[in-house]
């Protein structure tokens, strides 16, 4: 955020744009900045969301969990003990005052109690999932809510999200970043599910991570062009 609020700084500085109104676009975490920094703001024009959440933080991991294990063919029966064991750590992280001992007692926890862990997790392994739960960084993203800010957004916004993305999935994201604006009254919004576009909206097969970097595509034209228009009609 702060280095937004930089840059929309530096260009109100500006002659050639001191007077203009800027846009934000911002894909996936950077959606939730963007709406984040729009949010009460009058000087922010336009916002586009590119793949971005509408639900929190913990709640888009565990569903990230599921939709990615399901298509690797994981069973259901599998990717439940992982979302259970998954839960126990994203509640004590979420409502923790302090990380480093948290992580100290869910180490100890976890480490006494393997009917929690998915099968054959080693102590070294749960040391390293745990020092990234633990973190102030992934702690915030947890309990982010980007409904909160949503609902504060009274500019135009665009809200794009490929049908195949599994990282931020486009039913559950898009449906409640509709229902955050409604809440808090902008009737000024666009949002499309596009076929066949992974997270990155390049036009992907499976929409999983290890096809990213398969795919020769930057990013669909389909995309950019509607963007164009969308702002074009925003002016």
């Amino acid at each position: 955020m702060s280095d937004v609020k930089s840059a929309l700084a530096y260009l109100k500085s500006r002659k050639a744009t001191s007077n203009s109104k800027t846009g934000l676009l911002g894909h996936s975490e950077g959606g939730l900045i963007a709406a984040m920094i729009a949010a009460g703001s009058e000087d922010i024009g336009f916002i586009v969301l590119m793949a971005a959440p509408g639900i929190t933080g913990a709640e888009m991991i565990l569903l990230q969990t599921k939709l990615s294990n399901k298509a690797q063919g994981i069973s259901d029966e599998k990717t439940q003990t992982e979302l259970d064991f998954l839960k126990i750590i994203f509640d004590e992280v979420i409502a923790a005052n302090d990380l480093a001992h948290v992580k100290s007692q869910l180490s100890d926890s976890l480490k006494s109690h393997r009917e929690l862990l998915p099968d054959g997790m080693t102590d070294e392994e749960i040391d390293q999932y745990l020092g990234v739960f633990a973190a102030p960084w992934f702690q915030r993203i947890l309990k982010s809510d980007p409904a909160s800010s949503l609902e504060q957004v009274q500019c135009p916004v665009l809200a794009l999200n490929g049908a195949k993305d599994l990282q931020i999935p486009p039913k559950e994201n898009l449906g409640a970043i509709e229902a955050a604006l409604k809440k808090g009254g902008n009737n000024k919004y666009t949002i499309k599910e596009l076929p066949n576009l992974n997270h990155l909206f390049q036009e992907a097969a499976t929409g999983q991570e290890e096809e990213f970097v398969t795919i020769r595509q930057t990013i669909s034209p389909v995309v950019l062009k509607m963007i164009m228009d969308w702002i074009g009609e925003h002016p």
